[in-house]
């Protein structure tokens, strides 16, 4: 008896939880889509105009609920920003918060895995200002693979070498190009690969910079970063596990 109030009393409070995070009517949809265990399904969510897809065997609604909870990838910034580039969109939650709060923003999704790419197309499509490109960001064209393509995923790795999940490769200054110039806010969550960027065109040149880095992935990171934002005088905020850098 005790084991089936605790249950009950754990599943209140969890809906209590989305409400607070979703909305009541994003609550109710994520319980019924969690009874009828869909395996992929959309739902609403306060402050974001489409409907958000999910997948039930991945980590998305976990993440979800950390990016809508937190905002941690939503920078403060004093200016409206023209071109966003989101390395390592996942399925694209970040990307719709800044569709929400920045419309008119021209905003490029970069993310390699195949089946990750699918949900975010599907998690865009309803917005002409935001592309997706299925790549790996790379310093340089040459084969690139996801080396952990069985981890979670919001965890996967690229590298550049032959064995594993071959992805295509997009470089920082196509992606400059595409945009049109230099980019207003670079959002960076690329498991390691960050390393290899801060040398690049996108990175001298962008005015913000929001970014986990992976000391664990690639040793020395932290070390690069900072030497990267004393050289362009930057100014560092923490934002839960990522860090801002506005540019002066």
């Amino acid at each position: 008896m005790r084991t089936a109030r605790s249950q009950w009393r754990g599943r209140i409070r969890n809906f209590i939880a989305y409400c607070r995070e979703f909305g009541f009517r994003g609550a109710v949809e994520i319980v019924w889509h969690r009874l009828c265990a869909s395996k992929e399904f959309g739902v609403r969510v306060r402050g974001i105009p489409s409907r958000v897809w999910i997948r039930r065997d991945a980590s998305d609604f976990a993440l979800l609920r950390k990016i809508v909870r937190d905002r941690e990838c939503l920078p403060s910034l004093s200016f409206e920003p023209r071109s966003i580039v989101d390395l390592g969109a996942n399925v694209g939650y970040c990307s719709l918060l800044y569709v929400a709060v920045w419309p008119r923003a021209k905003i490029l999704c970069v993310e390699p895995h195949p089946d990750n790419a699918r949900i975010l197309r599907r998690n865009l499509r309803p917005y002409t200002n935001v592309h997706v490109v299925e790549a790996a960001c790379w310093p340089r064209k040459e084969t690139v693979v996801i080396e952990n393509p069985e981890a979670l995923t919001v965890s996967f790795r690229t590298k550049s070498e032959h064995l594993g999940l071959t992805v295509p490769v997009v470089t920082p200054d196509e992606l400059v190009h595409a945009v049109g110039g230099p980019v207003d806010l670079i959002k960076c969550d690329i498991e390691g690969a960050e390393g290899l960027l801060f040398d690049t065109t996108l990175f001298t040149t962008c005015r913000a910079l929001v970014i986990e880095l992976h000391e664990r992935y690639y040793p020395g990171v932290t070390e690069l970063f900072r030497r990267y934002v004393h050289k362009r005088k930057g100014s560092i905020l923490p934002l839960g596990e990522y860090l801002t850098v506005i540019f002066h």
